[in-house]
């Protein structure tokens, strides 16, 4: 989950038209300009600190971080509010955490299981496999989140053109342990609806 941080505004909805804010990545610009249109969303690849600073020292408005990250840094302060999830779904993947090993490693693959959280990892199986078929990265605005509550997944994910112009969603709900075949297919129907040239510009 992403916050956005200002030192007047409350949300993104609030900021100003003709507004200045930075962002940490190129996928994030896109969807900003979705949900607060007529803002000038400038690209900055920086870590959270410089950021916050660029703020301080009037350069910006507000900038969208990783909750996580204000949180592990104890910058939680300064955040204005928490974006919720219907508005700015997080990436495929946010706040996971996992733990590499070789596919032949038995012993090492018996011994995280015993630590893995069954959930986390279906639910990280849909929104991957989601990515996949779209052929996405971390520099491609798509978004999608997958919720296990028992047996039971659901899952909505977003693409967006690179200009902000344009946006198509989906949702799913289906079984648990189906999760990567529900991911796929959410990822084919956008794939489908966007076109071919979709993150190639406007």
């Amino acid at each position: 989950t992403a916050f956005t941080t200002s030192r007047t505004l409350k949300c993104l909805g609030c900021l100003p038209r003709c507004g200045r804010r930075p962002s940490c990545a190129p996928c994030t610009p896109p969807r900003a300009l979705r949900a607060a249109e007529g803002t000038y969303v400038a690209q900055t690849i920086a870590s959270r600190l410089p950021r916050l600073k660029k703020i301080a020292d009037g350069m910006a408005d507000a900038t969208v971080v990783a909750a996580a990250g204000l949180n592990r840094l104890k910058l939680a302060g300064h955040a204005a509010s928490l974006l919720d999830t219907s508005v700015w779904p997080p990436a495929p993947g946010q706040g996971a955490i996992a733990i590499t090993a070789r596919s032949g490693d038995r012993t090492m693959r018996d011994r995280l299981a015993a630590i893995d959280d069954r959930a986390t990892t279906l639910a990280l199986a849909c929104e991957r496999a989601f990515l996949a078929v779209l052929d996405g990265s971390c520099r491609t605005p798509i978004a999608g989140l997958a919720r296990i509550d028992g047996a039971h997944l659901s899952f909505a994910g977003m693409i967006v053109k690179l200009d902000g112009s344009e946006a198509h969603t989906t949702m799913r709900e289906g079984v648990a342990s189906e999760a990567a075949q529900i991911g796929a297919d959410a990822g084919r129907e956008l794939a489908a609806r966007g076109g071919p040239d979709f993150f190639g510009g406007s």
